[in-house]
């Protein structure tokens, strides 16, 4: 019975290690600026994916916690899960699209949002995935601050536009499409071990 319970344990962890494991974090670490606040994005490139930007007349911005002597306040935005360099913009007008460099489809599973410069104010967002001939298939607009989890599968690219404010993003999270589209979170897969446990626990007992 002993064995049983420590290979429940096993497969939990293996689980969970799945989970993480298919995951690519996109921190926008790497955009360049030696400011506070550095305009007009490049594309920007990171673990095999790529962030640009469509606008017309107006400007979008590269932000950064650190502190500045304009900015006393940047930290505030550590908050809501930014870290390092992170992406925003006050103008409607421009949007960001993220899409795989190879060309190959991916899943969007979240980033952190949120103000550009504290924790108490909310950002807004539209986010549509988007098929390989451009065609929208899920939209969804956000408000609030920190991680935000989605469900954007086999997508081949997503776009991200501002509705109100100074919104702001940072860490966005994906996976490619080619590995199992039914990776459950870690929440769920904590309970599922927790049941597990407990099952193996009471056979035990007995």
């Amino acid at each position: 019975m002993k064995n049983t319970l420590v290979k429940v344990l096993m497969l939990v962890g293996v689980l969970l290690y799945t989970t993480i494991a298919n995951a690519t974090l996109i921190t926008l670490d790497d955009l360049q600026g030696s400011s506070f606040r550095y305009q007009n994005l490049p594309v920007y490139t990171e673990a095999g994916f790529q962030v640009s930007v469509s606008c017309t007349n107006c400007i979008n911005v590269i932000s950064t916690t650190n502190a500045s002597a304009n900015f006393t306040n940047m930290t505030g935005a550590i908050g809501w899960g930014a870290n390092g360099r992170f992406l925003e913009t006050w103008n409607s007008s421009a949007i960001f699209t993220l899409s795989a460099i190879s060309g190959e489809n991916f899943n969007f599973l979240g980033f952190d949002m949120g103000w550009y410069n504290n924790n108490n104010q909310n950002a807004s967002w539209e986010v549509i995935s988007l098929d390989s001939a451009n065609n929208p298939l899920i939209k969804q607009n956000v408000l609030g601050k920190g991680s935000v989890n989605f469900a954007m599968l086999g997508v081949s690219a997503v776009q991200f536009r501002n509705l109100s404010g100074f919104s702001s993003f940072d860490n966005l999270r994906v996976a490619s499409s080619l590995q199992s589209t039914s990776v459950p979170e870690p929440a769920t897969l904590t309970i599922f071990g927790l049941a597990l446990f407990g099952f193996a626990a009471r056979r035990l007992i007995k």
